[in-house]
């Protein structure tokens, strides 16, 4: 692992309350290791899933909108040992806190892992970046709801930690 930084923190902690009648001293001494993150995802930049100019709002709920989320991701810096973790951290919508939360209140966008719905904010485990998921985004609406037209945002965090 490659390491940022190495902090060394000295504390001196000394006692004002005296204890049968001994002056008490403590030294303590506290190593910090600050590691860089274990993966680099997508090089740092930002993940973008642009569905067009051409979204027919009666035909969100059908379904037919969704496209790859297309990523890169480099943990050379991870014990081949170690298994991976990722998550997708992001508000839900109001409608259903399992997909993503967007400028629009009743359009989410649904995240699938390997063709599967996957919950955001939810933990993927896995056992090396040549094993990393293969997610899309699709957009969903809000049962019985009409959407509008107009431009629209969401964003969301990826997280990958090992274990």
């Amino acid at each position: 692992m490659k390491v940022m930084s190495l902090l060394f923190i000295t504390l001196a902690m000394l006692s004002e309350i005296p204890l049968a009648g001994a002056d008490n001293t403590v030294q303590l001494t506290v190593t910090v290791t600050i590691l860089l993150p274990p993966c680099d995802i997508n090089n740092n930049q930002t993940i973008d899933v642009d569905f067009g100019n051409n979204v027919i709002t009666t035909e969100v709920a059908q379904g037919v909108y969704e496209k790859p989320v297309n990523y890169t991701l480099d943990c050379s810096g991870v014990d081949t040992g170690r298994s991976l973790k990722m998550r997708i951290v992001g508000t839900g919508a109001s409608f259903d806190n399992n997909v993503l939360k967007t400028s629009v209140a009743s359009l989410g966008v649904k995240i699938k892992k390997n063709g599967v719905d996957y919950p955001i904010n939810s933990d993927i485990s896995f056992a090396s970046q040549s094993d990393k998921p293969a997610f899309t985004a699709q957009l969903v609406q809000e049962a019985g709801s009409r959407l509008p037209t107009g431009a629209f945002s969401a964003g969301a965090t990826m997280t990958v930690d090992y274990q």
